[in-house]
């Protein structure tokens, strides 16, 4: 008997389940400044709201200026709202864009 049929069958069953599992993680929901913003000014913090409650320990927010990554100062998760709210610290002009990560936000030229 041919096992080559049921394997593939198994392998997308279980690719279908990893993809369902992925899709339910939090998700970047929106930010301000707004996502692909030109600023002609730094602000002073950037705020990013999530699906869901971010999770410190496995969440990432990175920014990237003209000249590459910029350093954030401290990120802070508010317990009101706290389905959504990070907020960081920046510094150079910055385009606000979301990241590969579900919980990152890119700042680029």
């Amino acid at each position: 008997m041919d096992l080559r049929p049921r394997t593939l069958v198994a392998t997308l069953v279980i690719a279908l389940a990893a993809a369902g599992a992925v899709s339910a993680h939090m998700a970047y929901s929106k930010s301000m400044p707004a996502k692909d913003a030109k600023l002609i000014a730094s602000p002073d913090h950037v705020q990013v709201w999530f699906t869901q409650d971010p999770e410190p320990a496995v969440s990432q927010i990175s920014l990237e200026g003209p000249n590459g990554e910029v350093s954030l100062g401290e990120t802070t998760t508010p317990l009101i709202e706290c389905r959504a709210l990070a907020a960081v610290r920046v510094v150079p002009p910055c385009v606000v864009r979301r990241g590969r990560r579900p919980a990152c936000v890119r700042k680029s030229k």
